[in-house]
């Protein structure tokens, strides 16, 4: 995969719509894992923007802009910064505090018995 076009991807579409960044993340993971599609692919992010109400156009041509680029590379220091390891990550904010609840092929019940803990 290439890491880059898949964080300018979820840069162009969390532009349009930050409040929705984590479904627009699931549907990106959808569109790979299940569909088989690819993240480096302008396509997908064509039909991702479809199926959530952008338009699509102005969605590619943010994924083409030198800003997506930048972003990209921010969220990439942001998550070294932050430890992360393996993708997917499940991070949950504490505060100031970012804490590491899982990642990997963690289960949904190990997810839940660490984030119990942590709350607790």
């Amino acid at each position: 995969m290439d890491f880059e076009a898949a964080a300018k991807g979820f840069s162009a579409l969390r532009f349009f719509l930050p409040e929705r960044a984590y479904y627009l993340a699931a549907a990106m993971q959808y569109a790979f894992y299940y569909e088989g599609k690819s993240l480096s692919d302008p396509i997908t992010y064509r039909e991702i923007s479809i199926a959530n109400n952008l338009d699509p156009e102005k969605v590619l041509e943010r994924f083409e802009d030198e800003t997506s680029t930048k972003d990209a590379y921010a969220d990439f220091e942001k998550v070294q910064r932050l430890g992360v390891q393996s993708y997917p990550t499940l991070i949950l904010q504490k505060g100031n505090e970012f804490i590491q609840i899982g990642g990997g092929a963690m289960t949904a019940e190990k997810i839940e018995t660490h984030l119990e803990s942590v709350l607790s």
